[in-house]
């Protein structure tokens, strides 16, 4: 029993500083790791916010260029039909000015003839001529009847040239007034001509802007693939480095055990020798082991006897202990940081490893003490960034752990598991430790990809 006792006792205090002492870098590595992940993260958002502002502000442009380029369409209509009403009323200008130019014509061809013959009968004033036309009569019926026609043809050619003068009055009528509508036509011509170049000039700003915003948004897709990749690698990088840390603590609590146990049979070997030596000095180290060794598991029989009985890895009981309020909040919160995404029998593992640790001289004797000891459980230091503002993981769940345990059905778990193992029900034997790995240490609850071990307390 003392060789038992010691080789125990060393063990234990071996393996719990080894493992607080090659865990100390292995766990500033993991909170570095998971602090530049939470930074990219929010550089992740941040590119992702930033793509679809770009996107908004690129569809915008779209939507203004196409604008715009609806109302040149527009425009170029209106442009097109004034100009063919221009064109057609150039052609009515034209026909009216040859209408005019022929009306002016006949009427100086009629006017020159009617003066001729009046200056021929009436402006010479040769009283001769007209009485050659009375006797070349043949008597004075024929010499009325020449006066008459004489007079009708002057008074036709008067008639002929009054509708001339009619015709080149409404003639003129017509051309000024279409001269009028030709002058609107230009000058409307004009000022949609003007409207034209504006547009123009606001459809290629337009077309400038929006491939801006096309290369604000392709750079910023690129940013969002470079902060996609980079998470995804330290995603990646975090995985691997996590297994390698866990492998690393399952790797060296073994050799630290295994140490342990050559050196405690050296020392063993060395107290046979002495027993061999002489009896007063196997009496002298059999009364000091058996007081070390009853100060040591005093009140514990009762406790590793009922654990030895029970199968690791499934549930059984325990004698349960007294808890305070507070004991039940911190149990329920080391539980929910720890294991608050796994499933029940998880929790229970980890309520499970904190009792065993109270319960053992090896570790401190109180709930409070066993989850803030140095080095021991991460949420006690970790400091969260992001949304968390640096708050300590442990500290910022249990400040709303009233909140958490009406909405969160996790939270709720959680307290059900540490109910239960304060009232006395394990499934994890007697370990002492946990990690998340395939590997497979000797005496290990294995629980999904949990790995509970180091039962560095011998079954009695």
């Amino acid at each position: 029993m003392i060789y038992s006792n010691w080789k125990t006792r060393t063990l234990a205090m071996l393996l719990a500083v080894g493992l607080a002492v090659s865990s100390a870098p292995l766990v500033r590595i993991q909170v570095h790791a998971e602090n530049s992940l939470e930074d990219l993260k929010q550089e992740k958002k941040k590119a992702q916010d930033k793509v679809n502002d770009a996107r908004s502000q690129a569809n915008q442009a779209a939507e203004s260029k196409q604008g715009l380029e609806g109302q040149l369409s527009s425009l170029a209509e209106k442009m097109h039909s004034t100009q063919q009403t221009i064109d057609d009323n150039n052609q009515k200008i034209s026909n009216l000015q040859e209408e005019l130019g022929q009306a002016q014509a006949q009427k100086s061809e009629r006017l020159a003839a009617m003066k001729l013959r009046i200056r021929y009968m009436y402006e010479l004033g040769d009283t001769n001529e007209l009485i050659s036309i009375l006797f070349s009569s043949e008597n004075f019926a024929d010499f009325l009847a020449k006066f008459n026609y004489t007079a009708q043809l002057t008074k036709y050619e008067q008639r002929m040239i009054g509708e001339l003068e009619n015709l080149q009055r409404e003639i003129d009528a017509k051309s000024a007034d279409l001269s009028g509508q030709q002058d609107a036509l230009q000058e409307n011509q004009t000022r949609l001509s003007g409207q034209r170049d504006e547009l123009n000039g606001l459809l290629a700003n337009a077309s400038d802007d929006l491939k801006a915003k096309y290369a604000d948004l392709s750079g910023a897709q690129k940013e969002l693939e470079d902060a996609n990749k980079a998470v995804s690698d330290m995603q990646e990088a975090l995985l691997a480095e996590q297994k390698r840390n866990e492998a690393r603590k399952l790797a060296e609590a073994e050799r630290i055990a295994r140490q342990a146990e050559a050196d405690a049979a050296r020392e063993g070997q060395k107290q046979e020798k002495g027993q061999t030596g002489g009896k007063k000095n196997t009496d002298s180290g059999s009364s000091s082991g058996g007081t070390s060794d009853q100060g040591g598991s005093s009140g514990k029989t009762d406790w590793k006897t009922t654990h030895a009985q029970g199968q690791a890895g499934t549930e059984y009981w325990v004698k349960a202990m007294g808890y305070s309020q507070q004991d039940l909040d911190e149990l329920t919160n080391i539980i929910f940081c720890e294991a608050g995404g796994e499933g029940y029998q998880v929790q229970l593992g980890v309520g499970s490893v904190v009792l065993n640790r109270v319960r053992s001289s090896y570790f401190p004797n109180s709930i409070h003490s066993v989850i803030f000891a140095s080095g021991q459980f991460e949420p006690t230091w970790i400091r969260m960034k992001g949304r968390w503002n640096g708050q300590v993981m442990f500290q910022y769940f249990y400040d709303r752990r009233d909140l958490l345990l009406r909405t969160s059905r996790a939270y709720q778990t959680c307290r059900q598991a540490a109910l239960d193992v304060l009232n006395g029900k394990r499934n994890t034997n007697l370990c002492f430790f946990w990690a998340v790995s395939n590997s497979k240490p000797a005496g290990s609850v294995i629980m999904g990809k949990t790995v509970f071990f180091g039962r560095i307390v011998q079954n009695s």
